[in-house]
């Protein structure tokens, strides 16, 4: 945990004359502050918090970076060593928060004046090419295919055609499983560091901002990407993470630079992950991200941003803890579908409008949400084959009795159907739903569900 104000009380920094105020006129009153100031006093605002001293982590420090730096590109990550980077990206420069105070990180400019491509890169198609990595060092082109993403405004790790198929929605050919990573895995890692710039003869140094299907494993790889277990530094550029590990065999994920949006299918299959880290505020779509995660037991910490949480955890079949999920998330289609091992689920987004098949196969669920909030507009299948569902719960979607989204079929269709069938359970529905008994008649014949007053 990292905490550079040293023998400073609350008091000090939160009272009428405190440091914080006084920094917040220094900066008002001086433009021209240094950026390594503007870290220390985000870096207090992040640790005094709302209510008080909390521990600094990568949502909060960004959050007080950019109210510091006022629209200027800063990204925050998160070490996984207590400490943290703030890479400047308009001036190309990085910085340390560590427990010692503001420490100076890879100076970007630097890094390109003086880079070379290193020997061993050869092929003709990196003629004059050169890129430097997440540690500031040159890389090995030859490791990689890359392509510019119109998508992002930047390079993407994999190959022109891939990107093309993915811009015309995808197809099941060969070319779209393709990785970009072309080297080999040694060692569970891969060679060297990930491209962070990449400059072709004389144009300009580039951000990587994509990093699709970058180390997804399949059978056309060069390289046999099963065989990665520690994922590398991602870089702080990268917006777009689309299927970047799928089926790859990682156990633990690193942490989410605060610029990624895109989370699509991220860890998809990766049937050997435990251990993840928080979902940055700046990520807006993480539908199937750990789809089929098969041993990962507790959801991240996802921050307030995420709107799309579509089949996001489906097939977790040792998912057993949830944490709180922000109320900007509006779809969560079969977001736990299948998660066996799930008992608990009492509080949902306040905004979320899809609840077609969320908790459907949740066999063990016994606890589900306390009550479904009037933004819920469709509930398909939503608790089907919930088996254990028992206790009370308030429906109050807004869904029609008459409604129906293809002639035939309603938004409640088969919403408990083959829920609450055990023994001596019951379930009592109350709430100002227009369809709530028809809801409740969608149940089949065996179950313990009745309307209470």
């Amino acid at each position: 945990m990292v905490f550079i104000v040293v023998g400073v009380t609350i008091a000090t920094l939160m009272g009428d004359n405190g440091l914080l105020e006084k920094a917040q006129q220094a900066k008002e009153e001086n433009e021209e502050a240094s950026d390594r100031e503007l870290i220390a006093m985000a870096v207090l605002e992040a640790q005094i918090g709302k209510n008080g001293y909390q521990d600094l982590n990568s949502n909060s420090l960004q959050e007080a970076i950019d109210n510091q730096f006022q629209g200027r590109n800063i990204v925050v990550s998160d070490n996984g060593d207590d400490t943290f980077t703030v890479s400047c990206l308009d001036t190309l420069k990085d910085y340390k928060v560590t427990s010692n105070g503001i420490e100076d990180g890879v100076d970007w400019n630097e890094a390109m004046v003086n880079a070379v491509a290193p020997e061993s890169q050869d092929e003709a198609r990196n003629e004059g090419v050169i890129a430097i990595g997440t540690d500031g060092r040159t890389v090995d082109m030859d490791l990689w295919a890359y392509s510019y993403d119109t998508l992002t405004g930047g390079y993407c790790l994999n190959s022109e055609d891939v990107l093309d198929n993915e811009e015309n929605g995808g197809d099941n050919s060969t070319k779209v499983n393709k990785a970009g990573y072309l080297g080999q895995i040694k060692e569970g890692k891969i060679i060297g560091s990930v491209p962070m710039y990449i400059k072709k003869g004389n144009d300009g140094w580039i951000a990587v901002t994509s990093l699709y299907k970058t180390f997804q494993v399949n059978v056309e790889n060069n390289s046999d990407m099963a065989d990665l277990i520690y994922p590398p530094t991602i870089p702080n550029t990268v917006k777009n993470l689309m299927t970047t590990f799928a089926y790859s065999n990682i156990r633990s994920m690193l942490q989410i630079p605060s610029r990624v949006t895109n989370m699509v299918s991220s860890f998809y299959s990766c049937s050997k992950l435990i251990e993840t880290f928080n979902i940055p505020g700046s990520v807006q779509t993480m539908d199937y991200c750990f789809n089929e995660c098969t041993l990962l037991e507790s959801t991240p910490e996802i921050s307030y941003g995420v709107i799309s949480m579509n089949s996001t955890f489906s097939g977790c079949s040792r998912l057993i803890s949830v944490k709180t999920l922000p109320d900007s998330i509006k779809y969560m289609e079969a977001t736990f579908r299948n998660c066996i091992l799930l008992e608990n689920m009492t509080n949902l987004p306040q905004n979320v409008e899809n609840l077609d098949s969320t908790f459907e196969g949740c066999s063990l669920l016994k606890n589900g949400p306390l009550v479904i909030p009037n933004s819920v507009i469709s509930m398909i299948c939503t608790f089907m084959n919930c088996s254990n569902l028992q206790g009370s719960m308030e429906i109050n979607a807004n869904i029609e009795k008459d409604a129906t989204f293809d002639g035939t079929h309603t938004y409640y269709y088969m919403c408990f159907a083959g829920a609450t069938t055990k023994n001596d359970i019951k379930l009592i529905i109350r709430g100002n739903c227009k369809a709530i008994n028809e809801i409740i008649a969608t149940k089949n014949s065996n179950s313990n569900i009745e309307l209470g007053l």
